[in-house]
């Protein structure tokens, strides 16, 4: 899956960046497995110590525009495409988004106060932020659409469903209405996964609202580290099936 050159540059800075901060003592396989999602799928690790790679299956972009012959929108609908299922009123009114690339399930709707998921169709409620201990448990306790298995997606869970065909949010709207992060506001949510870089208490986040100058999305900035004391949104994953 190719991208544009721009693109891949600051994907490639972004992704060594947290290769070097997240593998102390260059043990990488470890860092894999103690990361929820890399659990869920087969992943190859090669012979050589200093080209440790990790194979999974993941969605398309959903880069539409073409910037250079052979990037991602060059070959839009290969060898992933976009397949998001939305079952609405499962066990009432609960309603959930199956991914049926990587597997995965989500709440339709992000979290609204008492630690409750919005019932709408149209995910009109009020949505509600939370810290990390409690967005946590928010996940973990969650009993909806039938299913108590729920979590707080880890970092590329979450931006598995990030689609760049979109801007403010940068998510499916017709999958994922009323995402937090339209034009001037901020959608930053939480990930499972903690981090010690700086020698701090920290946990990644992701911003659905990436916006780099006035039309054009960056990918280095969707994904950040925030204090656990902050307040952000949440939503929640299960699987995959």
């Amino acid at each position: 899956m190719k991208v544009n050159r721009e693109t891949r540059g600051k994907l490639l800075l972004f992704f060594l960046i947290i290769f070097f901060m997240s593998c102390e003592n260059d043990n990488f396989l470890e860092t894999i497995n103690n990361e929820h999602n890399f659990q869920h799928y087969p992943y190859t690790i090669s012979e050589s110590e200093n080209n440790k790679t990790v194979y999974f299956k993941i969605p398309d972009t959903g880069q539409s525009t073409v910037f250079e012959r052979g990037d991602d929108a060059s070959y839009t609908g290969y060898p992933n495409p976009i397949n998001l299922v939305v079952q609405d009123n499962i066990y009432g009114k609960d309603d959930i988004v199956w991914d049926q690339v990587t597997g995965l399930v989500w709440t339709k709707c992000t979290a609204i106060e008492n630690k409750k998921m919005d019932v709408h169709d149209n995910c009109a409620g009020i949505d509600e932020i939370y810290n990390w201990e409690e967005a946590l448990s928010l996940c973990n306790d969650l009993s909806y659409a039938g299913e108590n298995d729920w979590r707080l997606p880890a970092v590329s869970e979450l931006f598995s469903i990030v689609d760049f065909g979109y801007k403010a949010p940068a998510i499916d709207p017709n999958a994922f209405p009323n995402t937090q992060g339209e034009t001037g506001t901020e959608g930053k949510y939480w990930t499972s996964i903690k981090s010690k870089d700086f020698n701090l208490d920290l946990r990644w986040r992701l911003n659905f609202n990436s916006i780099d100058g006035p039309e054009t999305l960056d990918p280095l900035f969707f994904l950040n580290l925030a204090f656990p004391d902050e307040y952000l949104y949440v939503r929640c994953v299960r699987g995959p099936e």
